[in-house]
């Protein structure tokens, strides 16, 4: 057992109507800027009818990209929730853990060769999977209310 697994940095971005945009990788090490995800966003999501949730994440955070998203797309701003919100993100309560039972089926020796499975398990993705998941929004803006912005176990 791999006592410091390689890790993969990646964006990734799923929406409620199934769609998921394809992965972005960033170098071992890289930590993602507000200028290089604007780079992103504009290139994937200018002009698109889209609703970000972001999380608090200093690329997400930054006053450039809050400008950007505020100018360009709809989007829920960084005071709106929570600073650790796992509970409300899809990818962080269920699609993150999906795409590693996938893309880790087979062992890979480097992230290099990881990535490609890390693709083909993201493009894989049933959008009914993407939709059911997104759908449990609501019920766990309750829950985590409920909570009083805890942490909240066994939801759904």
């Amino acid at each position: 057992m791999t006592k410091h697994p390689a890790s993969i940095m990646m964006l990734g971005v799923v929406g409620s109507d199934g769609k998921a945009m394809p992965p972005v990788f960033f170098q071992e090490g890289y930590r993602l800027t507000s200028e290089d995800y604007i780079k992103v966003l504009k290139k994937e999501y200018a002009c698109k009818r889209v609703c970000f949730q972001l999380d608090g994440a200093p690329a997400h955070t930054a006053k450039n990209t809050q400008k950007w998203l505020k100018e360009n797309v709809e989007f829920w701003p960084k005071d709106f929730w929570p600073s650790s919100p796992p509970d409300l993100n899809p990818l962080d309560f269920s699609i993150w853990a999906h795409i590693e039972r996938q893309a880790c089926k087979k062992r890979h020796n480097s992230t290099k060769a990881l990535k490609p499975s890390i693709t083909k398990a993201w493009a894989k993705m049933d959008p009914t999977y993407i939709k059911n998941t997104c759908s449990t929004f609501r019920p766990r803006v309750v829950a985590v209310m409920e909570a009083k912005g805890q942490i909240v176990k066994n939801i759904l």
